[in-house]
This record gives structure tokens, sequence and C-alpha cells, in this order.
């Protein structure tokens, strides 16, 4: 081999040592930049509409009407006044609020646990009623399982002046708020943290916003006196 032969060959192992640095940087996940004021803003809006979404999911849920003749097993109609003062009258649209308030990704996780049976319960919480047109079934109403075993236990309280964006990981924007739980007349005040990202349609949140009641924490701090 010859000297200009090794040379070209030193030259071309180097060029390319430094472009795969250049490009192992360039690849390495960079944490998402933000304004501060606009993301807390954003939180704020999103945490509040979050709270009605929450009921209906994880809560004391969607009214039903007890006495329907469309009630069958443990399923009964959803009470259509209470649509009605939630916003929405079929699944679609109470997809189509979801996805206003949270993420995609998150949203999915949600219809899962909820519309396909595939949570805890085994049994979807809801599902929609059609007419028996098969080309283009039209939504009667809602159905709603009876005995569900809600997920969200107490009433939970958002103390806004401690809502803080803590930083930024990858696409997300990271944030905590403090919220008080109120269960039985007991009260407990827990901090969530919250995640935040910004879609085609504007920002979402990207985790869950409610808090249980812990009874595990009343026996620790019980221990903690003693």
């Amino acid at each position: 081999m010859s000297a200009n032969t090794k040379k070209i060959i030193i030259i071309t192992v180097s060029v390319l040592v430094v472009f795969g640095i250049i490009l192992a940087i360039y690849l390495i996940p960079r944490n998402r930049e933000y304004d501060e004021a606009e993301v807390k803003a954003a939180a704020t809006a999103l945490i509040r509409a979050s709270e009605k979404l929450n009921e209906i999911y994880y809560g004391e849920g969607i009214r039903f009407l007890e006495n329907s003749p469309n009630n069958k097993s443990t399923y009964c109609e959803a009470d259509p006044e209470h649509l009605r003062s939630l916003g929405f009258t079929t699944i679609n649209e109470l997809k189509l609020m979801t996805k206003e308030v949270f993420s995609a990704a998150h949203a999915e996780g949600m219809f899962s646990g909820i519309f396909s049976g595939t949570g805890t319960s085994r049994m979807s919480r809801y599902y929609q009623e059609y007419d028996d047109n098969m080309t283009n079934p039209k939504p009667l109403y809602i159905m709603v399982h009876r005995e569900y075993n809600a997920l969200m236990k107490g009433e939970m309280t958002y103390n806004f002046d401690t809502l803080t964006i803590t930083g930024s990981k990858r696409e997300y924007v990271n944030a905590t708020i403090d919220v008080t739980v109120t269960l039985d007349g007991k009260t407990q005040t827990h901090t969530l943290d919250i995640r935040l990202i910004e879609e085609a349609a504007g920002w979402r949140l990207a985790s869950t916003t409610f808090a249980n009641y812990n009874e595990y924490q009343d026996i620790y701090d019980e221990l903690q006196k003693g």
C-alpha cells in the first residue's frame, strides 16, 4: 500500500469519525423550548377543563335513567338532560371534547379504559347504542354501566396559586400543582405532576390531573406522631 493511499484512508476515516460525532450530537434528544407564561396559561385552562372530563371518565360519571325501557342487564340509558348539560350527546362528541384537552396519545389510553372494557372492571363504562340501519347506523343514546366502580373518590380542589412550570424533557413541558382532596369530611393535600405537549391544534395535557384520598397517608401521619 502506497503512502498516498494510506493518507487517503486516514483522511477518509477521520472525516467519517467527525461526521459520526456531529450526527450523534444532532440526534441527541433536545428538551422542548417554551415560553413559560404561555405554557402556564395553557396549563391553567386545560386543568380547569379536565375537571369535567375527570368526573365523566373516573368519577361519578354520566347519570342514567333508572326506568328507561331501553335499559338492559347492567346498562342503563344515559340521562339526556345530563348529557346536554355536559355538552355532548354521543360518545364521538365526548371523544372530540376529550382531545381538545388531552393529547391524542393520552386520550386514546382514556378511551381504551372506558369504552372497550380493558380496565380493571373488564367491562365498558359507556357504549354507544345505534339503530339497526346496517348501511348508515344512527347513534341513538349512550348506555351507562350502572355498577361501574369509579376510580376517583372524594372531592378535589386545585390550588392554582401553586401551579409551577418545572422544566422540559424532550417534547414535554412539566409542571406541578397542589390539590386538596376531601373524603368523608377529611382533607389531604397532594402535589400533582403534570405533563404538557404542544400538538398541531395547541397545547394539550399528556398526563392525568386527579388525585385520590390516600387512607394510608393517615396511618403514616399517626405513626409519625407516635
